[in-house]
């Protein structure tokens, strides 16, 4: 309730949406121009990885873990407390997104994919 009123306070209920429980952030995601994550401290953020799986640029803080950018051109790391270069990056001219094979091939390489991880516990199940 406190993040509605800060919203509220600061006169940004008409560009600042609130969207509740959702099963579509699959779709939501692919329809974004940018994941933005400006942490100050930050694990590993699966989000960061399902936005890769959809082709959505992210603009990241260098505080997030470097493990998280599936090498696909999608994941830009920028110092925090520099404003400018976090506009600079929103205002620049968007490059392609990667094609599904390309995703499915990073994913595979990196031990995301769910297909890859299942037949690897089913082979260790087969094998005892």
């Amino acid at each position: 309730m406190r993040l509605r009123q800060q919203v509220a306070d600061k006169s940004l209920l008409d560009t600042v949406k609130f969207l509740g429980m959702r099963t579509d952030i699959t779709e939501l995601m692919a329809s974004a121009d940018y994941m933005i994550m400006p942490s100050l401290h930050e694990g590993f953020p699966v989000v960061l990885v399902e936005s890769q799986t959809v082709g959505l640029k992210a603009l990241v803080s260098d505080q997030v873990s470097p493990e998280v950018d599936l090498g696909l051109g999608l994941v830009q790391f920028l110092p925090i407390h520099s404003a400018k270069n976090w506009v600079d990056c929103l205002l620049a001219p968007k490059q392609p997104k990667p094609n599904e094979k390309d995703i499915t091939a990073a994913l595979n390489l990196y031990g995301f994919s769910a297909a890859t991880n299942a037949q690897i516990l089913m082979q260790k199940y087969l094998s005892m």
